[in-house]
């Protein structure tokens, strides 16, 4: 009984845009009730619209751990994606002079895939994927292109260190 109320109180305080507030009711309504995997599922929704990106995979992982459908667990791999996006977007937004974590795109494009693997029909998690991928492509790409470019300045400043030796 407990774990209901605390599910509901906490889908109120989801519905109000009070995540953290969610966050706390919907861990409480999984204790009193770890039956209850709508709560840990919410718990993952609820973290990552608060940015607790993290939380939102530890939530959402223990939700996969029970015995759910496979349209269950590819809503979930497809969440678990979308915290790995969301996440590099963020670094990208950041922009703190270094490259956003290709990791993070990394782990998107697997969860993505493992969405598809439990629904080949979820054209979300296909999408998501084809852009996640193209990401990837574009973080390689410019990791190349960054590399040439020291690599040509390298030899030109060796070219430059020739010239004077030789005079």
């Amino acid at each position: 009984m407990m774990s209901k109320l605390r599910m509901k109180e906490g889908n109120e305080a989801y519905n109000s845009g009070e995540f953290l507030q969610s966050n706390d009711l919907y861990s409480q309504s999984f204790k009193n009730d770890t039956s209850n995997l709508k709560a840990a599922f919410n718990n993952g929704n609820s973290s990552f619209m608060s940015g607790d990106f993290e939380s939102s995979r530890n939530n959402f992982n223990q939700y996969l751990q029970s015995n759910i459908t496979k349209e269950e667990k590819s809503k979930a791999y497809y969440n678990i994606g979308n915290s790995y996006l969301t996440e590099y977007a963020n670094s990208a937004q950041e922009n703190t002079g270094q490259s956003p974590n290709s990791d993070l795109l990394t782990n998107a494009v697997d969860n993505y895939k493992k969405s598809l693997r439990n629904n080949p029909k979820d054209e979300d998690a296909r999408y998501n994927l084809s852009y996640a991928m193209k990401l990837l492509q574009q973080n390689k790409d410019q990791q190349n292109k960054d590399q040439q470019n020291e690599d040509q300045q390298n030899k030109d400043q060796q070219n430059k260190d020739q010239q004077n030796n030789d005079q």
